[in-house]
C-alpha cells in the first residue's frame, strides 16, 4: 500500500461518496457512501466476508462504510460538506500527508477484528513492533505541525508535498 493513495493536484476534486481500496485503487460509489458500501458488500466480495459483514449489520445497524474501513481497511473519501478522509490506517500521518498539509479533516478509527468466542468485532491492539513503529509516524506529525506553522496560505505547502 502506497504512503499516499492519490496525489493531491491543483485540478483533483472528489466527489462525495469515494472509497478507496487496500490496495490504493479508487472506486468512485453513488447516491451515498451506505448505500454503495452495503452493494459493494453484498455483491462484490466473496460469501465469508459478506456473511461477516451480516454479523457488523446486527451489530452496528446502518453503517456498512464503517465495516469497510474498519474491517476490511478501505478509507472513506468526502469532499462534501467538508473535506474528510475516515481510516484506520495506524499511520495516518504517514499515509495521508499531503491532506493533512491542505488542512483536510481525518478520523482515525480503531481496526476491528471479529471474535468467534465473544460472538463481537473488537478493535485490534497494536503490539510492540508497532508502537516503536509509530515514532515514525511522530516525526511525520510534528513535521506536518512545523510546515502549517511556517506557511499558513495553502499554495505554498504545495512545496512540501511528498
Amino acid at each position: 500500500m502506497s504512503n499516499i493513495i492519490i496525489p493531491f493536484k491543483d485540478e483533483f476534486d472528489i466527489e462525495y461518496g469515494n472509497f478507496i481500496d487496500p490496495k490504493g485503487e479508487f472506486v468512485e460509489t453513488y447516491d451515498s457512501h451506505e448505500g454503495f458500501a452495503r452493494e459493494f458488500i453484498n455483491s462484490e466480495l466473496p460469501k465469508d466476508i459478506s456473511l461477516l459483514f451480516k454479523k457488523w449489520d446486527d451489530l452496528y445497524f446502518y453503517n456498512a462504510a464503517g465495516f469497510l474501513v474498519q474491517v476490511l481497511d478501505w478509507d472513506k473519501i468526502e469532499s462534501s460538506p467538508i473535506n474528510t478522509i475516515t481510516t484506520s490506517s495506524s499511520e495516518p500521518h504517514k499515509r495521508f500527508y499531503n491532506y493533512y498539509l491542505m488542512d483536510w479533516n481525518i478520523v482515525v478509527l480503531p481496526k476491528m477484528k471479529y471474535d468467534q468466542e465473544q460472538d463481537l468485532f473488537v478493535p485490534i491492539i497494536r503490539d510492540f513492533n508497532q508502537i516503536l513503529l509509530n515514532h515514525e509516524e511522530d516525526k511525520h506529525e510534528e513535521e506536518i505541525q512545523h510546515i502549517k506553522t511556517l506557511k499558513k496560505d495553502l499554495t505554498s505547502r504545495k512545496l512540501f508535498f511528498k
